[in-house]
């Protein structure tokens, strides 16, 4: 979690007793003495410390250091689950207690119980369930899971075990067990949140224990945990090469992408609405050095390739790409949300340990990725993409990866998922997110999947939140525990951006928000979410003089065999700009909009663009985008 993030988060803790009260459908005292949990025994394998009421949480945030917030009054349970696995649970007194069970997950290599994400649940009136999952230390220390050669570690193969499946698991049966002896009653329905790890937690509860949850909240997933660890040591190799970048060249970059990708969606708005559709190639899309001497306005040849590979991502001496590269629109410093200092996976020159992906890459791949594991004297530069690559797949993806999709054992159990991921995440990376949700439609079906799982995927979102993207997770949270309680099937909901100075509509996956042509861009109610369609766009005169007001003719022709018949235009938007006139086609194949120059909206003259045209049809209720982009060149 990003520092200004933090600050958000940390500010609004404060103030979640009033902002979220739920409704107490069957509200009940507790049955026995906190105290008295103490005397009870769950199992052999599990160890009460202590059971002591609490009206607050003290708990270390990495950036305030020591930090209390005040809370309901609560018994706060903790205990160990043996060999090692620390947990806690957080049983609210008498009527607060709203029935209901909230699980959350960890982050990184976790090492400890994350009580800052259980103050919102228990706010609320959860019961709070958390666990460090079996280790204790650092979150960016993999040690854990490595046994040196004086065995000093003995139980090092199942710490990792209860890290990548198990602890989430037990730690969820125990909290039900205790829950029914406390309260004399089982909690009625039961939910998880986590991001980023939490986020592969949470979808291994759904492949694994598809019954422990009857809906899970997830983010920015870590699900293919070894791919992604080994990505970060991709890039960690880079920062050693001659293509290094400084940290000081990344607005030149992030304008170079925002350039180039920022129209494709119709909308010049500083964000990227989906990366996968930008074609910016860093080799020729970047300002060369002159006689390819490095500056500060400028990019070596070196440095082209290697922020190439960086998008593109690592691949084998066969050309295979082994996991996607980094998304466009995810290299800016983030000014919203500034962060500590680090780099999510830009190449300082010097070494890679200026950069966080990097970082966690390397130590994840010398402690638990390769068998067997070289330890704390690892050379991460004799690393072999064609013969450690699949090592590391063998042995921690398969033990780690939460990437089966066939979740039909959770939807059969009535069970109810919510994803969401930034486009703009530098952490993680939204491509392999994206592709998981497209491998579970291709496995079970669009019906089936409608039927249980959203994806939300956020324009400009960085990781688990901030970056300059809209996004309101707790709306995404009440609207998956309305979909589980009230059967009502999640839309679109507005988020903030981290400032609070935009609003805009998220939207579940196929669905996109797209401008009306009319209101503030920073408001979300000057946006739709629509489903997008392909179109064949042409534009008249291909080259625009914004000096002008000349009209500028657009013919969209459908594809695929979709026909405009029997739909409503509800606008023709290009650039920010409503058109001025349109004209369906009686054929059903075309539609043909004029617009005016002078009103298109932040574009600037000065090159060739895609220049994108939506026109919004509506249907029965029903709102679809037919679009498509045209290149021109602006003057």
């Amino acid at each position: 979690m990003q520092n200004g993030q933090k600050n958000r988060f940390i500010f609004t803790l404060l103030l979640l007793a009033a902002l979220f009260a739920v409704p107490n459908l069957s509200a009940a005292d507790a049955c026995m003495p906190c105290e008295s949990l103490l005397t009870v025994d769950f199992g052999a394998d599990v160890t009460i410390m202590s059971a002591a009421l609490k009206s607050e949480i003290e708990a270390f945030d990495p950036t305030f250091g020591p930090i209390v917030i005040p809370t309901p009054p609560y018994c706060d349970v903790r205990g160990v689950i043996a060999p090692a696995q620390g947990f806690n649970v957080k049983l609210p007194i008498g009527p607060v207690w709203n029935n209901r069970l909230y699980v959350v997950g960890n982050g990184v290599a976790a090492g400890s119980i994350s009580e800052l994400e259980m103050i919102p649940g228990l706010m609320q009136g959860f019961a709070t369930a958390g666990t460090d999952t079996g280790h204790q230390g650092d979150m960016l220390d993999w040690s854990f899971g490595y046994n040196p050669p004086d065995n000093s570690n003995p139980d090092a193969a199942e710490k990792l075990i209860d890290y990548c499946e198990e602890s989430i698991h037990e730690t969820t049966v125990l909290s039900k067990t205790i829950i029914d002896t406390f309260y004399c009653t089982a909690p009625a329905y039961s939910y998880y949140v986590g991001c980023s790890t939490g986020g592969r937690q949470g979808l291994m509860e759904a492949q694994v224990y598809p019954e422990d949850f009857d809906g899970i909240l997830v983010g920015a997933l870590v699900h293919k945990l070894a791919e992604i660890q080994m990505r970060g040591l991709f890039e960690g190799l880079l920062a050693l090469g001659p293509g290094a970048v400084d940290v000081v060249k990344l607005p030149l970059l992030a304008a170079a992408v925002m350039d180039k990708c920022d129209s494709i969606d119709g909308l010049v708005d500083g964000l990227i609405d989906n990366p996968t559709l930008c074609d910016f190639d860093a080799r020729i899309g970047l300002p060369a050095c002159v006689d390819d001497v490095d500056g500060m306005d400028c990019f070596t040849v070196a440095q082209r390739e290697t922020i190439h590979a960086l998008y593109d991502g690592p691949r084998n001496s066969a050309g295979e790409l082994l996991t996607p590269g980094e998304a466009f629109g995810s290299e800016a410093i983030d000014p919203l949300t500034m962060g500590s200092g680090w780099i999510p996976w830009v190449v300082w020159p010097g070494g890679p340990y200026n950069s966080l992906s990097a970082l966690v890459g390397i130590g994840a791949v010398q402690y638990i990725g390769l068998d067997p594991a070289p330890g704390p004297f690892y050379n991460f530069t004799t690393f072999n993409f064609d013969t450690d690559w699949p090592n590391v797949m063998d042995n921690l993806g398969a033990v780690c990866n939460a990437d089966d999709p066939d979740l039909s054992a959770f939807h059969a159990a009535g069970g109810k998922l919510i994803h969401y991921d930034g486009w703009a995440d530098p952490v993680t990376g939204p491509h392999q997110s994206y592709e998981y949700f497209k491998d579970v439609l291709a496995t079970m079906g669009e019906a089936q999947v409608d039927d249980f799982y959203k994806l939300y995927m956020i324009p400009g979102m960085a990781h688990c939140g901030g970056g300059t993207g809209c996004y309101d997770t707790n709306a995404l949270f009440a609207a998956l525990m309305g979909w589980v309680e009230a059967g009502i099937e999640p839309n679109s909901y507005t988020g903030t951006r981290a400032d609070g100075q935009r609003t805009r509509p998220m939207c579940p996956h196929p669905k996109v928000a797209r401008y009306l042509g009319a209101g503030s861009i920073d408001d979300a109610a000057s946006f739709t979410c629509v489903k997008p369609v392909a179109a064949k766009v042409k534009v008249n005169p291909c080259t625009i003089d914004l000096s002008e007001a000349d009209n500028i003719v657009v013919k969209m022709t459908t594809t695929h065999g979709f026909s405009t018949r029997g739909w409503n235009v509800v606008a023709v938007v290009a650039q920010g700009a409503l058109a001025e006139h349109v004209v369906k086609v009686p054929t059903g194949r075309k539609i043909i909009a004029r617009f005016n120059a002078a009103d298109l909206i932040n574009i600037s003259a000065g090159g060739r663009m895609a220049f994108t045209v939506t026109a919004i049809l509506e249907k029965d209720g029903a709102r679809i985008a037919l679009e498509g982009s045209d290149m021109v060149r602006v003057k």
